[in-house]
């Protein structure tokens, strides 16, 4: 986002004149002190600043104010009414994203990727997770926006599959990754069948692409929501606990053993003390016998 302060050139259009949603339906009057100006392609729309502030850390951490005009390039107007449906919903109800088409939420997803509202991003994510289908469509909207387990997805298919990859297509997800496919699938014939194929698979993938599924490991990892670190720091913590459960019972058991042992070392102690006393007398009881 490019921020500036509003120039005497430009020229701030009513409300009632700015393409927008029909903003009588918005949670904040676009009319008050508390909204901003966006700058989508060279028309402005005002939102409700709190609205923008509480969906993006990223957004919160520039400090914009109302006086602020902030350019949104890479946006189309199209794109950013899409957008604002999702963030300003005329309905209250938690199912009015239901009826969302595939291009809204594409929409959605690409401006929230762009200007990392991570929680509009994550609703994108999942519902799109419904609709897509087409292998180079996963890869190429995967690598688009940094969503691993699509590129894995469309990959893991194209690998599987035994038609040509036609060179338009080749061009959507890059010759080089249908290079890797083609070798994939060729030593996908070596599977002995001494793991499951899903684990065979998964392997080569992961090999032929680890240059493209590192990068996108980084940047996915910028872009998770708050739920998702909580989540996050949950397992960890009870991986830890796991491990600290796991380091005690190996250290009692080592107790016992040690405990089984010690026990063991004086049983046999025992027993060679009582044989050399046993081998003893019967040295004396010889010796005696010997001298009648």
């Amino acid at each position: 986002m490019v921020s500036a302060r509003a120039p005497a050139s430009i020229a701030i259009v009513p409300s009632r004149q700015m393409p927008s949603l029909d903003p009588s339906h918005w949670r904040d009057s676009p009319h008050n002190s508390h909204a901003i100006t966006f700058l989508v392609e060279g028309h402005p729309f005002r939102v409700p600043l709190s609205t923008c502030v509480a969906g993006s850390k990223d957004f919160a951490a520039r400090n914009y104010t109302p006086c602020d005009i902030v350019a949104l390039p890479g946006a189309t107007i199209d794109e950013f009414h899409a957008f604002l449906l999702f963030l300003l919903p005329v309905s209250t109800t938690s199912t009015h994203t239901n009826r969302f088409c595939k291009q809204v939420w594409l929409s959605i997803l690409k401006l929230s990727t762009l200007w990392r509202f991570n929680d509009a991003r994550k609703a994108a994510i999942e519902k799109l997770d419904e609709v897509l289908e087409d292998p180079f469509e996963f890869v190429a909207l995967g690598k688009a926006h940094y969503v691993r387990r699509w590129v894995m997805t469309g990959y893991a298919f194209l690998a599987m599959c035994e038609d040509v990859i036609a060179e338009k297509d080749s061009g959507i997800i890059g010759h080089l990754s249908t290079v890797r496919i083609y070798i994939i699938r060729h030593s996908l014939q070596s599977w002995d069948g001494c793991r499951p194929f899903p684990d065979f698979l998964d392997k080569q993938l992961g090999t032929s692409f680890s240059d493209e599924f590192s990068a996108i490991d980084n940047r996915e990892a910028s872009f998770k929501t708050d739920e998702d670190i909580q989540i996050e720091k949950d397992r960890m913590t009870e991986g830890l606990i796991i491990q600290e459960e796991r380091d005690e019972r190996i250290k009692r058991e080592t107790k016992i053993e040690r405990r089984r042992s010690d026990a063991a070392r004086k049983r046999r102690r025992s027993i060679q003390l009582e044989y050399s006393a046993d081998a003893q007398a019967h040295t004396l009881h010889e010796a005696f016998y010997s001298r009648l």
